[in-house]
């Protein structure tokens, strides 16, 4: 398993740069996830949601050669059930003529690389500049087993630089964008769903 992200890391390295490469990251813990997770639940709501994203504060995820990219997991926990869904969400900007239109990723497993159409969240468009270049924004999400992210949080290890990594997959081969998620915040996710469950019964 640990062979396989290895051989991850070094594939990465061969596109665009990810926005996980900040060496702070690779510090953080599954406790620094689990206590800065944010948990959306109202009581007119079945579904509870907790994210992630918190956990990256301070943290810059922006990349230097015009791209930006905000990536982190949630989990949507059925009230009622308790039925757990993961998903990664990413947030992908940058300045183009056209749309990147990002409809499929690649990612690893232990069985090698596997290939997941994407949920489109979002696409807005920003500001354009003369030459007609625009800001674009496109927010995509994959619904992720929790047995992939229980692979994923049993990598962690402390000061360890192994991140999961995955390609977005563009409309055209230049444009595709590779990002990572720190095993930590795998692990600090499955804690926070575990003591929010916990607290349904109590």
């Amino acid at each position: 398993m640990r062979k396989f992200f290895s051989f991850m890391a070094v594939f990465a390295l061969c596109g665009c740069a990810t926005s996980h490469d900040n060496p702070e990251l690779f510090l953080l813990t599954p406790e620094h996830f689990r206590d800065t997770a944010q948990i959306l639940d109202d009581e007119l709501e079945t579904t509870a949601t907790i994210s992630m994203e918190p956990g990256y504060h301070e943290h810059n995820n922006i990349n230097k050669d015009g791209w930006s990219c905000d990536s982190y997991l949630r989990a949507f926990v059925d009230k009622r059930s308790g039925r757990t869904t993961y998903q990664l969400y990413v947030d992908v900007g940058y300045i183009s003529h056209e749309r990147r239109l990002y409809d499929s990723v690649n990612y690893a497993t232990p069985e090698g690389i596997q290939s997941a159409a994407l949920i489109k969240i979002a696409r807005d468009r920003n500001y354009c500049r003369r030459d007609q270049e625009c800001e674009h924004d496109e927010v995509v999400g994959l619904v992720l087993p929790e047995g992939m992210v229980r692979e994923i949080a049993g990598t962690y290890s402390p000061n360890a630089k192994n991140p999961w990594f995955f390609k977005l997959k563009g409309k055209f081969l230049n444009e595709d964008m590779e990002d990572g998620i720190v095993p930590a915040e795998a692990a600090g996710l499955l804690m926070a769903v575990q003591a929010y469950k916990a607290s349904l019964h109590r």
